[in-house]
C-alpha cells in the first residue's frame, strides 16, 4: 500500500541519498530524488510528493529556502517537510521549526526512530490534504450567497461534523471519526435535495468527497499510518 506515497528525497551527496532510497523502498515507498535545491522545488512542483526529506548544507540554495519556498507555493505549501542533517546546533533547529518544517531528524539517523517520524509526517498530510479540499469547496458553496440561503443551517452542521471528524483522526480515534463522516454525508444529501441550480453540483461533488474520506478512514489507509 505505501508504493502509492511518494517521498522525495533532497541531499547533495548521493550516498546520503542512496542511503535513504534503500530504507524507503524497503519500506515500500516510491522514492523521488533530488541533489539540488531548485531540482527539489521544480520536482515538488511536478510530482507533488506526499513528503520531503530535505537536507539543509547544500551549495547554491540551502535547505531553510528550499522549505520555505514550498510553503510559499500554492501546489506544495501543504507538503510536509522533515529536515535530516547533521546540523545539531539548537539554533539551526529552531531556524527549521520557523521556517515551517514538520520535523527535524539528526544524522546519523535511527532507522527506526526516522520511520515513525514518516509515518506521523504522512498520516498529518494525508488527512489534512483530503480535509483541506472539503473545506475549500464548502468555501465556494458559502459565497454563492442567495442562491447558498436554502442549504445554509443544515450546511453549518456539516462544518462541524468535519471539524469533529479531522479532530478524532487525528486522535487516532477513526472509528469515531467514521460516524462523524457517516453524518456528513447525511447531511450533503439533505443539501442537494434542497439547494438551487447553481449550488448542486458543488455539492455533489463536496459529497462525493466525503465518500472517499469514509472509504480512506474504512479500508485502513490512514490506520496503516500509525
Amino acid at each position: 500500500m505505501n508504493e502509492n506515497i511518494k517521498i522525495l528525497v533532497v541531499d547533495d551527496q548521493i550516498s546520503n541519498i542512496e542511503t535513504l532510497r534503500y530504507r524507503l523502498q524497503k519500506a515500500g515507498y516510491t522514492v523521488l530524488e533530488a541533489l539540488r535545491g531548485e531540482d527539489a522545488l521544480q520536482l515538488a512542483t511536478k510530482e507533488h510528493p506526499d513528503l520531503v526529506l530535505l537536507d539543509i548544507m547544500m551549495p547554491e540554495v540551502t535547505g531553510f529556502e528550499v522549505c520555505q519556498r514550498l510553503l510559499a507555493i500554492e501546489e506544495t505549501k501543504h507538503i510536509p517537510v522533515i529536515l535530516v542533517t547533521a546540523l545539531t546546533n539548537p539554533e539551526y533547529v529552531q531556524k527549521g521549526f520557523e521556517v515551517g518544517a514538520f520535523d527535524y531528524v539528526k544524522k546519523p539517523f535511527d532507522t527506526i526512530e526516522l520511520m515513525m517520524r514518516i509515518k506521523s509526517a504522512l498520516k498529518s498530510s494525508r488527512s489534512n490534504r483530503l480535509f483541506n479540499e472539503i473545506i475549500k469547496l464548502n468555501s465556494i458553496v458559502e459565497n454563492l450567497g442567495s442562491d447558498y440561503k436554502s442549504v445554509e443551517p443544515i450546511n453549518k452542521s456539516l462544518l462541524l461534523a468535519l471539524k469533529n471528524a479531522k479532530d478524532l483522526i487525528n486522535d487516532g480515534k477513526y472509528d469515531e471519526a467514521l460516524k462523524e463522516i457517516d453524518a456528513g454525508i447525511k447531511l450533503s444529501e439533505k443539501m442537494i435535495k434542497l439547494a438551487d441550480e447553481k449550488v448542486a453540483p458543488m455539492l455533489d461533488k463536496l459529497k462525493s468527497l466525503l465518500s472517499h474520506l469514509k472509504r480512506w478512514s474504512s479500508d485502513g489507509e490512514m490506520r496503516n499510518l500509525n
